[in-house]
Order: C-alpha cells, then sequence, then structure tokens
C-alpha cells in the first residue's frame, strides 16, 4: 500500500502554457518532498496538457486529471475529490511559491495543536520582470497572539488581514470533507468568496504565518472580457448571498456572526460599485433592487476600508454612493497601473 502523502497540492490548468513549467518547477523545487501535486487539466486547447503529461512522466508524485471545461471552481473540486493527502494547498497555475522552504513551515505549523487552516500572505508581482508591486497579508502571524480562535477572525477582519482567496489557506483535508466545503460550481467569478465565508462559517481553528510565500502574478496583457466587466455583480451577488445564508446557519454565537457580516459588508458594497459597469439600465435597476436584500449589511462594521465605503454610502445614499466607490475603485487601479487578470 503506498504511503498518503502529507499535502495534496491542487493547480487547475487552463491555457497557461507559457506559465505552467515555471509553476511546477517552483513546487518541485521545495525542500518538503512529502506531497502529491494534482494538476487538473480543464479542457486546455493549447499546449498545456502535454507539458503536464511531459512533468508526470518524470515524477511519480504528479498526477494529471484531463476534464472538459468547467471553470476554476470545477478543477479545484476535481482535485479536492482526487486528492490523498492530509492538508489540501490551491495554486494557481500562472502563480508562484517563494522560497523553497514553503512547504517545510505550512508543515510546522500543522503541527500545532487543533488546527484547521493554516493562512499566509501573498504578494503581487509583475510578470514582466518579477518586480514587486505590492505585499498583502504579511502580517498573519500576529493573530497567533489571542488564544481564542473568534479573537484570532476578528483581529483579521478589524485590521484588513483577512484574505479570502483560496491559495493564501492550507486546509485540512478532514476538516473540509467534515463540512462538505467544495467550490459552487455555477459561479465563474467569486467563487472564493463564496467558499471562505463557508468555511469561516464552520468555524476553523486558525493558525496565522507571517511573510508572503504567494506570489500572485499580475500579467500585464491580461484583460477584463466585456462580459465579466459589465456582468460581474451577478457573480459577486450570488456569492454575498450564498455567503449570508451560510453565516445564518452557523452554530456559532451571534457576536461571531457580527464579525462575519462586518467581513462581508465589504463584498456587498464592492457589489454596489459593480452594478455600475452594468451598460443595460433596466438592468442596472433591478441589480440595485436585488442589492437591497443586503442593505442590512451597512449596520455592520469592519476594516478601514470597509468603514470609509460605509460613510460614503451613507452620506451619498446607495447608488450616488456607487457611482463614487466604481469611479474610485477605476481610478486606483489605473493609479496602481494593475490589470485584471482574466479567469476561466
Amino acid at each position: 500500500m503506498e504511503k498518503t502523502p502529507y499535502f495534496s497540492i491542487i493547480v487547475p490548468v487552463y491555457n497557461v502554457e507559457k506559465y505552467l513549467a515555471r509553476c511546477i518547477h517552483d513546487i518541485q523545487k521545495q525542500i518538503f518532498k512529502d506531497f502529491e501535486l494534482i494538476l487538473v487539466n480543464d479542457g486546455s486547447t493549447d499546449s498545456s496538457r502535454k507539458i503536464c503529461e511531459e512533468f508526470a512522466k518524470k515524477d511519480n508524485r504528479i498526477t494529471v486529471v484531463n476534464q472538459n471545461n468547467k471553470g476554476l471552481p470545477g478543477a479545484r473540486n476535481t482535485g479536492l475529490k482526487k486528492s490523498q493527502g492530509k492538508w489540501i494547498i490551491f495554486i494557481d497555475s500562472d502563480d508562484r511559491i517563494g522560497p523553497n522552504n514553503f512547504l517545510s513551515v505550512i508543515y510546522r505549523s500543522t503541527k500545532a495543536k487543533k488546527v484547521d487552516v493554516i493562512t499566509y500572505g501573498c504578494k503581487q508581482i509583475r510578470e514582466n520582470d518579477g518586480t514587486l508591486i505590492k505585499r498583502m497579508y504579511g502580517n498573519m502571524g500576529i493573530m497567533n497572539r489571542f488564544e481564542d480562535n473568534t479573537e484570532k477572525i476578528e483581529w483579521c477582519v478589524k485590521t484588513g488581514n483577512m484574505s479570502i482567496s483560496a491559495w493564501t489557506h492550507a486546509c485540512s483535508k478532514k476538516f473540509l470533507e467534515d463540512h462538505v466545503l467544495f467550490f459552487d460550481e455555477s459561479l465563474k467569478m467569486s467563487e472564493d468568496i463564496e467558499w471562505y465565508f463557508r468555511v469561516l462559517s464552520c468555524v476553523p481553528r486558525v493558525k496565522g504565518l507571517s511573510g508572503t510565500p504567494y506570489q500572485y502574478v499580475v500579467r500585464e496583457n491580461s484583460i477584463c472580457t466585456k462580459e465579466k466587466a459589465t456582468r460581474f455583480w451577478q457573480y459577486r451577488e450570488k456569492a454575498v448571498r450564498s455567503a449570508v445564508e451560510a453565516i445564518r446557519m452557523s452554530k456559532e454565537n451571534l457576536e461571531f456572526k457580527k464579525i462575519l457580516y462586518g467581513a462581508l459588508a465589504y463584498q456587498y458594497y464592492i457589489q454596489l460599485a459593480d452594478i455600475e459597469n452594468e451598460p443595460d439600465k433596466r438592468i442596472r435597476v433591478e441589480a440595485y433592487r436585488r442589492a437591497d436584500d443586503f442593505r442590512w449589511l451597512q449596520r455592520y462594521k469592519g476594516d478601514k476600508k470597509t468603514n470609509i465605503a460605509r460613510f460614503v454610502i451613507k452620506i451619498l445614499g446607495v447608488r450616488q454612493g456607487a457611482k463614487f466607490l466604481n469611479l474610485y475603485m477605476k481610478w486606483n487601479a489605473s493609479r496602481k497601473g494593475q490589470p485584471i487578470r482574466r479567469r476561466k
């Protein structure tokens, strides 16, 4: 009987022939070797499948799963179902992981008593030259000063250190299985929002790591498709709706739920801003009407960004406030030169 790997690293693959080998090499160079790498080829039409299979021939830790295109959530779910490891790590195929001790550090953290999720920071780097754009969530280790798990999550929410991206968390497979925490395959975008709030609603025992080992590569030639630019609000609305239901169903106390609502309020404000990208006036009016379902989230405070957005909406009203937030987000993105990365 083959030994169960400690980590299952799940990498969804879709038309990333330019970046895939680099991502795999980063994983293979890790000092900690006890892992399986599951490459889920999600219907690629370029040479990605061939690259996956060539690597698998040379490294018996690599498994390739070929499937028709299901999108990022579907590819991750396939990897989860295929995984044999004790801990799950998600890596996007056009991203990178930093030091060769990335897995070693996570491994040591998993050995702490009573931990379900290890969370860590990331850095945004430019594709063309690898230069740093900014570091994000690099102080996660501070949360470990708190003994109480609710206090840890509250610290993350109030200080702006709560990352919703699946690739900034290593999760116990048993925890994911016990709570049936798969991704919603109906979401083309915002799948991480929906998934991570369901994770938090199950009250995981969390441990934070300081530093930014995950490298989110900003691809300079990537643009948001017209559908995503104009209809992103639909995916975010569904994600917020699902997250609200997950929080309501949580068995945790009301104070914990208020903390999560404060975090979710930020996603609601971004949803309002996204609605302004909808070109059809009738659809836009309907979108605002549907957004009224979440107006009550304005009662809850979060981090600095959330509270500023809350103030803007309070002063200007929902629609004028949404227009202001939309313009600010576009200005801020152009000022920083950070194009939105295209996703399938």
